[in-house]
């Protein structure tokens, strides 16, 4: 008797605690709505179909049937701790796909347009296309949500965001990098001119040279291929040029291969240098001969 005067009790105990919660879950979605969405009316209907259960678990306890009352108790309190976890979850869910999302695809859309009135140019992505696969995505995931597939809306939430941060990355690098390619295009205009010029009276040293010293390390060979780098270089920049005055440029490829450009023109140059002082000895011997001579006469 008095085992099963504390089950009694603790069944109250638990009658009173689980009408607290539903009346304030019912009074949640009965203000706060709105922040459901198509959500609301799964969430009625759960949170209805739990009540009838409250009333089956009280009917069971009041006749004094405590085993299956307290059968029906421990699955009626995971349900319900279950729906006010979801309760709680879905006003963020809903938020992001019904008002952020929406937001930072227009401003996309709108940054989209106007980057692409000035010319601007994206080789990984197709941005119009994306942004409108985007909130494909989004409308497909807001039915998710009205259905209360708490965890894959979660899942494509995260994805969705993904993409448009990448989107957002994608025309951010365009931006970025178009004052640089502006910058560069003259310096590499004038570096190549510097390597030419260096080229063109290196070899005209290295072919004197060659009349009366035997160039054995193959310095003139070496200085005729650095000057056909040099023409490759120029033929690439001179390509890079006209598509950025055409305005079918990816001012970011253009950036990577005009760094590469200057990284080798440096490297051409060091090599050139290389090449001079190799032979200045050669030189010095040509000063002291004509020296000499010159003192003999």
């Amino acid at each position: 008797m008095s085992e099963l005067q504390k089950i009694d009790q603790q069944h109250r105990q638990a009658v009173s605690k689980l009408e607290k919660k539903y009346q304030n879950l019912r009074k949640k979605l009965l203000s706060e709505n709105f922040k459901f969405g198509g959500s609301i009316d799964q969430l009625e209907e759960q949170l209805s179909s739990l009540e009838d259960e409250f009333d089956r678990f009280s009917t069971l306890t009041s006749a004094g049937d405590h085993a299956k009352a307290q059968d029906v108790l421990v699955k009626l309190e995971a349900n319900t701790n279950e729906l006010e976890k979801t309760i709680k979850i879905i006003p963020d869910l809903y938020q992001d796909l019904d008002v952020h999302y929406p937001e930072q695809l227009q401003e996309l859309q709108a940054g989209y347009t106007q980057l692409n009135n000035q010319g601007y140019q994206f080789s990984d992505a197709d941005i119009a296309t994306e942004i409108a696969n985007v909130d494909k995505q989004r409308t497909e995931t807001l039915d998710k949500l009205g259905q209360l597939q708490v965890d894959a809306v979660k899942k494509a939430n995260d994805n969705i965001q993904r993409q448009i941060d990448h989107l957002y990355a994608v025309m951010q690098k365009e931006i970025d990098a178009r004052p640089v390619v502006k910058r560069l295009m003259t310096e590499i205009s004038k570096f190549i001119t510097h390597a030419q010029n260096q080229n063109h009276e290196l070899l005209i040293e290295l072919d004197r040279l060659s009349q009366n010293y035997s160039l054995d390390h193959g310095e003139l060979e070496t200085a005729r291929g650095l000057s056909e780098q040099i023409k490759q270089i120029e033929k690439s920049y001179q390509n890079d040029l006209n598509a950025v005055h055409k305005h079918v440029a990816v001012d970011s490829q253009v950036l990577e291969q005009e760094q590469n450009a200057q990284n080798t023109l440096t490297q051409i140059e060091k090599q050139q240098t290389q090449i001079n002082d190799d032979v200045s000895g050669l030189q010095d011997d040509e000063r002291r001969a004509k020296k000499n001579t010159i003192a003999v006469c």
